[in-house]
């Protein structure tokens, strides 16, 4: 139904004052329905259609001065905080491993030129609208689960085929997305795309892949089921969803995932031996005392307990603070999408991360062997910290635009 000429043109004088031109289509939406009401209103009241219009308009006010204000109200929402608390990271992964590089016996430079390069992908994976993953959930998915494949078969890129894991819980996120209105049938099918992923994971002997599948399926799928998105009862959904998950347990979780759990929490005697050394020599500032034997892969798979060893708690407790109040940050600024997309996108980038940091700050305090986390930002590996920063960047990106994707615009974009 077109609009009356009229009321289109004041909307259209309206957003010409507002900059920030991805709000003109929920602006001008707002508008519109507020207008429509009022003059609705008047013309019951008995004003004629082009009276009760004009008078609608009228009482809305100047339209360059509503557009002004709102100019001031609708900005992107920098992420300044977060920018800020990942280049601090970045600074201390890199003396990190300038400091592991010179200690180790064997060559490694530090990776200055990846950071660079994330950099540039952070930049532009922030400024892009993450809205277009909305007319390819079920590609994303299909895409990093083949790559996966494709991988494990030709072992080309041994450390990009231990890294693409990182892309899981994104992709599960993605196929929820996708059959979020397919109700019971399509949490069953969620489900099923979570369990592939974990499946494929162990195919691959990557323990980080199953964890993360499988922390996903736990958290991402009964969220999206409580929220109402897959249009089934919540009690019904939840109870289908449980069922689902004790089969996935009985069937692959005990018999392959335990064997391979058990080895790593009995960690090597050698490494877990290193660890206690260090946390009994450990000051609260300055090196501990010397190693009985060198740590090894003091620059990624320990470069916690590395600088726990070197420079004592206290750098230790500012990597890990920081690290906390990134993902306090980003939890926080989840619950403010307003779209499905928004919220499924940035918790499942958000839990990834949790889940990685955690995972390696139990693994460098000896609590348990859990698998080779890379730690985002700080660990040296190329191929994860690109992804680190890729996924850092679309979650920034939801973060900035989160405020005008609402679920009827990005409907909208995809039919």
């Amino acid at each position: 139904m077109a609009l009356p000429e009229r009321i289109s043109d004041y909307c259209a004088l309206v957003c010409q004052q507002i900059r920030w031109k991805k709000t003109h289509d929920s602006i001008t939406r707002e508008l519109t329905d507020h207008l429509l009401a009022q003059r609705d209103a008047y013309y019951a009241e008995g004003y004629p259609m082009e009276a009760a219009e004009a008078q609608a308009i009228l009482d809305f006010g100047d339209p360059v001065m509503i557009g002004s204000q709102l100019d001031r109200v609708h900005r992107p929402k920098s992420q300044w905080a977060c920018f800020a608390i990942v280049a601090a990271l970045c600074l201390c992964g890199l003396l990190a491993q300038t400091l592991s590089a010179l200690s180790a016996p064997y060559g490694m430079n530090p990776q200055l030129g990846a950071y660079f390069l994330g950099a540039a992908v952070l930049t532009g994976c922030y400024f892009m609208d993450f809205s277009v993953l909305s007319k390819h959930t079920l590609w994303f998915y299909f895409i990093v689960a083949g790559i996966s494949v494709a991988l494990h078969i030709f072992p080309i890129y041994v450390n990009l085929r231990s890294c693409i894991v990182l892309l899981y819980p994104l992709a599960i996120a993605c196929g929820i997305y996708h059959f979020r209105k397919k109700g019971n049938a399509g949490i069953v099918i969620s489900t099923a795309l979570a369990a592939m992923l974990f499946l494929l994971s162990l195919w691959m002997n990557s323990m980080a892949g199953a964890i993360l599948s499988l922390i996903a399926a736990l958290s991402v799928i009964p969220y999206s089921v409580c929220m109402g998105w897959f249009g089934a009862k919540r009690k019904g959904g939840l109870l289908i969803w449980a069922g689902l998950m004790l089969f996935w347990i009985a069937a692959a979780l005990l018999p392959e995932l335990l064997p391979m759990l058990r080895g790593r929490i009995w960690q090597d005697s050698y490494i877990s031996g290193l660890i206690d050394e260090v946390l009994q020599s450990a000051r609260w500032f300055g090196m501990a005392e010397p190693l009985s034997h060198t740590l090894p892969a003091m620059h990624t798979d320990y470069i916690l307990t590395f600088l726990l060893y070197r420079f004592g708690w206290l750098a230790f407790g500012i990597v890990t603070g920081l690290l906390a109040l990134l993902l306090l940050l980003c939890f926080h600024s989840v619950g403010k999408q307003k779209s499905i997309l928004g919220r499924l996108v940035s918790f499942s980038i958000t839990l990834g991360f949790a889940v990685e940091i955690i995972g390696y700050l139990f693994s460098n305090l000896g609590i348990a062997g859990l698998p080779s986390f890379t730690l985002p930002f700080v660990s040296y590996g190329v191929f994860a910290n690109l992804i680190h920063f890729s996924l850092l960047g679309i979650l920034l990106s939801v973060f900035r635009n989160g405020e005008i994707m609402s679920d009827s615009i990005l409907t909208a974009k995809t039919i």
